[in-house]
C-alpha cells in the first residue's frame, strides 16, 4: 500500500516521457516519429547522469533528512546540483554544436533532420538534474502524494504544448514540449 504513490509517479513519468511520440504519431507520420525518436533517444540515454547522481545521494539525503539536519541537506543538494551541472555543461554545449556530426555519426546522413530536436532536447537535462535531486528530497519529506500532483500537473501541461507545437512545428515542437 505504501508502494502505490512510487507507482504511480512512476507510471506518470513514463507517459510523460513517451507520450509526445504518441502524439506525433497521431498527428504526423510514422517518418516523423522515426526523425524524433532518434533524437529522443540519444536525450534518454543522457539521462543516466541526472538519474544516476541522485540516486546515489538518496541514501545520505534520506539519513539527513530523518535526523532533522536540513543545513546538511542543503549543502548535499547544493554540492550535488553543482556537480550535476558541472557535468552536464559541457554536454549541452557539445551537443549543441555537434548535434548533426553526432546524428549522422550514429545514424547517418540521410538522418540529419533530427539534429535540430537533439539540439532542443538536449537542454531538458537541466530541467531532468532538477526535478531528480528535488523529486528525491520530496519523497525524503513523505512528500509523494505532492510528487504525483506535481507529476500530473507537468504531463497535462506536456500534452496541452504538444497538442499547440506538434501540428505548427512538428518534432521541433514535440521537442520543445519536452
Amino acid at each position: 500500500l505504501l508502494a502505490i504513490p512510487f507507482f504511480l509517479s512512476t507510471a506518470i513519468s513514463i507517459l510523460y516521457h513517451k507520450i509526445d511520440i504518441l502524439m506525433l504519431g497521431i498527428m504526423k507520420d510514422e517518418t516523423t516519429v522515426g526523425y524524433y525518436t532518434i533524437a529522443y533517444n540519444i536525450y534518454e540515454g543522457m539521462l543516466f547522469i541526472p538519474i544516476s547522481t541522485s540516486s546515489v545521494i538518496f541514501p545520505k539525503l534520506m539519513r539527513l533528512i530523518s535526523s532533522r539536519d536540513y543545513k546538511r541537506t542543503t549543502a548535499i543538494c547544493s554540492n550535488t546540483l553543482y556537480i550535476v551541472l558541472v557535468l552536464i555543461l559541457p554536454t549541452f554545449i557539445s551537443f549543441t554544436i555537434f548535434s548533426n556530426e553526432i546524428i549522422t555519426f550514429l545514424f547517418g546522413s540521410g538522418h540529419s533532420i533530427s539534429y535540430l530536436s537533439l539540439k532542443i532536447l538536449i537542454w531538458g537535462l537541466l530541467i531532468h538534474s532538477f526535478n531528480n535531486i528535488f523529486g528525491r528530497i520530496i519523497y525524503g519529506l513523505n512528500g509523494e502524494k505532492f510528487f504525483i500532483k506535481i507529476s500530473l500537473y507537468s504531463m497535462l501541461t506536456n500534452i496541452i504544448i504538444n497538442i499547440i507545437l506538434i501540428p505548427k512545428f512538428s518534432l521541433y515542437g514535440a521537442s520543445i514540449a519536452t
